[in-house]
Parts: C-alpha cells; sequence; structure tokens
C-alpha cells in the first residue's frame, strides 16, 4: 500500500535554507537539480518507507539524500499510512531525534 508523505513545517523551512545556500554557492541550475535528487529520494518513500533506517530514540528514522550530504529524519505512522519528514539536515549537523 502506498503512503503519504508529509513535510513537517521545520522541514519545509529547511529546504528553503538549502536552496538558498545553493543558489548563493552554486547558482540556479546546479541547486535546482540538487532539490530535484532530494524531493526525488523522499518521494521514494510514498512506496518503500522502511528503506530508511531507524535511527533516534524517539521512533525516529534517518535516510540520507542528495549524494548523502543530507540526512531527511522521518517517522512513519502506520495506522493512517504517512510518512512525516520531520526535518532535511546537512550531515554536518550533529542533532539527535
Amino acid at each position: 500500500m502506498d503512503y503519504q508523505v508529509v513535510y513537517t513545517p521545520l522541514a519545509e523551512q529547511d529546504l528553503v535554507e538549502i536552496l538558498a545556500y545553493g543558489i548563493e554557492r552554486w547558482g540556479e541550475q546546479r541547486t535546482e537539480a540538487m532539490y530535484m535528487q532530494i524531493t526525488g529520494q523522499l518521494e521514494d518513500l510514498y512506496f518503500f518507507p522502511y528503506r530508511s533506517h531507524e535511527k533516534g530514540s524517539l521512533g525516529t528514522r534517518e535516510l540520507l539524500v542528495g549524494n548523502n550530504l543530507y540526512r531527511a529524519i522521518l517517522t512513519i505512522d502506520e495506522t493512517i499510512k504517512k510518512v512525516f519528514i520531520l526535518r532535511i539536515l546537512h550531515t554536518s549537523q550533529d542533532k539527535q531525534f
């Protein structure tokens, strides 16, 4: 069964910050490609939510995206078939969930 993928406001803000940083550093074309890669990999969670790895003490999961530059922190609610993208962080950011 397919799952719905839902971005939290924090995850949406993370994407905006990734875009702003990328445009400043690499330009629009390369940043758009990175954005498409990240969101495309997250869209795969519609069909394969458990390709992510259990990571956090609160039952969160982690998926490396964007050529392994970023990690998506997520949780899966089986009862309503939803994957919640909580954050999208650069791998250098050491925040635990």
